[in-house]
């Protein structure tokens, strides 16, 4: 993403940090706004005019093999997103992935190829190394205000996926190889040497499944989109049946918390769509496995087909019939995920669970410390979006009276806020005063319930209970008559005063919002009035020089009157003066027939 702060603009290379650097700013309150996609290079970022006069831009990088090792580790946990560098170098393998980069791009470093976008158009590049440090010195250049007490806020840290961690390595020769590539990259931002932790043989990330041959029924099954399961399967012949590729991570995760289970004991696991988990619990050694179908596809006579381990099949209505304490765990793939009252299946498993018994469940989860349960509409346009979200603390609260203690995150996952529910998330974080890009998530959880809780427990009785004990934003009042515990009261307090708050907040910036434009419509009247007053300055003074030009004028035609009357005086003074009693009188021309004589005695006549 880019980031666009008041004098400059932050841009995200995947795997440097990023969302930290984000989030830092946003707590600094420098964050304008956040452009997408999420890592978008200068030039996009630029193209269309989107973006106002900005000169200074900065970005960060790494260590150009921690930078591929992150990536491959980002890619393998929650699926390889569509690329160039996936489509020419995409495996399982950390090696494999660094060799097919090297042989797509022969005269090119794949770190440095990457970058080159962002580097080679940024004012300042910072180094992972010394992230805190040089987001300072970003931001000092680029003249932003801050308080550098956000520079210690702790980072976000990588993959918690022990086995993906542990498979990012590869033989030395093949690291320096890369070092070598990277010579250019490495003497501009002072890299060098291989970090030790990467050399090495990975084992095998992936969890391999027991399978039968069915001739090849499955896959067409598959290919032919009837089954469509959420999570892969790796056979441990080879073939694989690739998922939706929508919950990859969640795999990992659940994964992760079904292999720290106790062996060899009695399991369940419900899901909505896919009994993947179900068959790994019994290529680990539980049993007996019973897998509760929540929907008719599931169940399809080609898994078990194909599908070595043994799993017993239960329709998801006798599941909820069931009170027998009579299992050791219980998985919940997406209960909470799917249905709004999905908490009664959280209380059935205290029902059904062993004391000492594990409940492993995911759950969409806002990151707010108040018990606070949000349920989003159920409008076609927010199909494919959770029905509700939970914080932690609801989640606690939900617990408690049904015997579960410590609880426990396996693993935590943000998720991106984008849609038609994006402004209300946005209302809802501004209310807590909360990053809307770290308000939405998903944690897979563990919990215990209590030894010491009685192997017989009475349904009715502790429905009761957990009714009257359940955080008040699932029920704002009771369904039984029952009266309000405390707490209840308290939470649903809380939210209607967060809800007041945020009303209050968006009142009180409308009212700024007006205030400050009647300051402007103000300021622009009396800059109206002070034109019109320089206008009419300007009038009269045109006015004033109107007149004075003129009595110029006129002045400058009595002065040509007289100055042209001096002349015709001047050159009248030298002709001949007559005698004022002998006037001149015009004789005509003599005519040929007179003599000369006569002609000549007239004008000595005259002369006389």
């Amino acid at each position: 993403m880019a980031v666009v702060l008041p004098n400059s603009i932050f841009y995200h290379i995947g795997r440097t940090g990023g969302h930290w650097v984000s989030h830092v700013l946003w707590q600094s309150g420098l964050v304008e706004r956040r452009l997408t996609p999420l890592h978008i290079t200068p030039a996009q970022a630029m193209s269309g005019g989107r973006l106002g006069d900005k000169p200074f831009t900065f970005c960060f990088v790494r260590h150009p093999l921690k930078w591929l090792a992150s990536y491959w580790m980002h890619e393998m946990e929650f699926g390889w997103s569509p690329s160039e560098t996936a489509s020419v170098a995409a495996s399982d393998r950390f090696d494999e992935f660094l060799t097919k980069l090297l042989k797509a791009w022969p005269d090119e470093g794949p770190c440095s190829r990457a970058m080159a976008p962002y580097v080679d158009h940024c004012s300042f590049v910072g180094r992972v190394e010394s992230l805190s440090d040089d987001l300072g010195r970003a931001l000092a250049l680029a003249g932003e205000t801050f308080d550098p007490a956000v520079l210690s806020i702790p980072p976000i840290n990588e993959t918690s996926i022990a086995r993906i961690r542990e498979a990012a390595k590869a033989p030395a020769e093949l690291l320096a190889e890369v070092m070598k590539r990277e010579d250019e990259f490495n003497v501009r931002f002072q890299y060098s040497g291989i970090p030790e932790i990467m050399v090495g043989e990975a084992e095998p990330v992936r969890s391999i499944l027991r399978g039968k041959s069915d001739g090849g029924t499955l896959r067409h099954i598959n290919g032919a989109a009837l089954l469509n399961p959420e999570f892969d399967y790796y056979f441990d012949d080879g073939e694989v049946i690739k998922g939706t590729g929508r919950h990859q991570a969640a795999q990992w995760a659940f994964s992760q918390a079904i292999e720290e289970l106790p062996p060899g004991g009695d399991s369940v696991v419900v899901s909505e769509h896919d009994p993947y988990f179900a068959y790994m619990a019994a290529d680990l050694g539980h049993g007996p496995v019973t897998y509760v179908q929540a929907h008719e596809h599931a169940a399809s006579p080609a898994w078990r087909d194909r599908l070595a381990a043994e799993v017993e099949y239960v329709a998801y209505q006798d599941f909820l019939r069931g009170e027998k304490p009579a299992h050791d765990a219980v998985v919940l793939c997406d209960s909470l995920e799917i249905s709004v009252a999905a908490e009664v299946e959280l209380l059935h498993a205290a029902l059904v669970l062993k004391p000492g018994g594990v409940l492993v469940f995911g759950v969409p989860t806002l990151t707010v410390e108040a018990p606070i349960k949000v349920t989003w509409s159920g409008d076609p346009a927010n199909r494919g979006r959770k029905l509700s979200y939970y914080s932690l603390e609801y989640v606690r609260n939900l617990l408690a009276p049904l015997g579960f203690r410590d609880l426990e995150v396996v693993r935590s996952m943000s998720e991106a806020v984008a849609g038609p529910l994006e402004k209300q998330v946005e209302d809802l974080a501004a209310s807590f005063k909360l990053d809307p890009d770290r308000l939405l998530g998903k944690a897979i959880v563990r919990a215990r319930l209590d030894p010491t809780a009685s192997e017989v427990i009475d349904r009715e009785a502790l429905l009761k209970l957990w009714l009257l004990r359940r955080p008040a934003e699932f029920v704002t009042s009771p369904l039984d008559g029952l009266p309000k515990a405390a707490q209840a009261t308290i939470a649903m307090l809380r939210s209607a005063l967060a809800r007041e708050q945020f009303a209050r907040m968006a009142a009180e910036q409308g009212m700024a919002d007006r205030e400050r434009e009647l300051i402007e419509t103000r300021v622009n009247m009396a800059a109206l009035a002070n034109d019109a007053n320089y206008s009419r300055e300007q009038i009269s003074i045109a006015r004033r020089q109107s007149s004075a030009a003129e009595q110029q004028l006129s002045t400058l035609q009595g002065q040509i009157e007289l100055l042209g009357l001096k002349v015709l005086q001047d050159e009248t003074a030298d002709w001949p003066q007559l005698p004022e009693h002998d006037p001149v009188v015009a004789t005509p021309a003599p005519s040929q027939a007179e003599p000369l004589d006569e002609t000549q005695a007239q004008v000595s006549e005259i002369e006389e």
